[in-house]
């Protein structure tokens, strides 16, 4: 795939899988964004979203640990 077909591939799954709206925070988009661009210009795209999702979940994980009293 060239580059044009990459992008337009990627929109497709975007209006495929974001059906329906949908709100995510802006660091999520960042995080969709960095994947997507990284695709483009030839990462593989099963890495890059795998990597998206672990920084996002170790995030939230983060955030959790950090909010929670200690038991």
């Amino acid at each position: 795939m060239n580059e044009e077909e990459k992008w337009n591939y990627i929109v497709c799954l975007d209006e495929e899988l974001l059906k329906g709206g949908i709100i995510i925070s802006e660091y999520v988009a960042e995080l969709i964004r960095n994947a997507d661009i990284s695709f483009v210009y030839g990462a593989d795209i099963k890495i890059t979203s795998v990597a998206a999702i672990e920084v996002y979940l170790k995030s939230i994980g983060t955030m959790l640990f950090n909010h929670c009293p200690a038991v």
